[in-house]
């Protein structure tokens, strides 16, 4: 009988399901870019694609890449990440 309580009182006491977040497109920063600095969306569109461009190109070199606010992102490290998550996935 204790089992069954504790687990009535479990499911009352989970927490409501998040919200789910919006996922933010390149579109979506291009377009805040160009509102901040008076630029066409366009030019903000087309920076942004060159950075996109230009960091995969050094990651697929072996660079790493250090971006302010968001840390050091290094090629090794993302294929590790990828591995580790595929081989969870497949114990499932």
């Amino acid at each position: 009988m204790k089992n069954a309580a504790k687990k009535a009182a479990a499911k009352k006491a989970a927490p409501a399901k998040a919200a789910a977040q919006p996922t933010v497109t390149l579109k979506h920063l291009a377009a805040a870019l160009a509102d901040s600095h008076d630029i066409a969306k366009k030019q903000a569109e087309a920076v942004l694609g060159d950075l996109v461009t230009l960091t995969t190109r050094h990651l697929k070199k072996g660079d790493k890449i250090r971006l302010t606010g968001l840390g050091i992102a290094g090629a090794a490290e993302t294929f590790a990440t990828r591995r580790a998550c595929s081989q969870l996935w497949l114990r499932f």
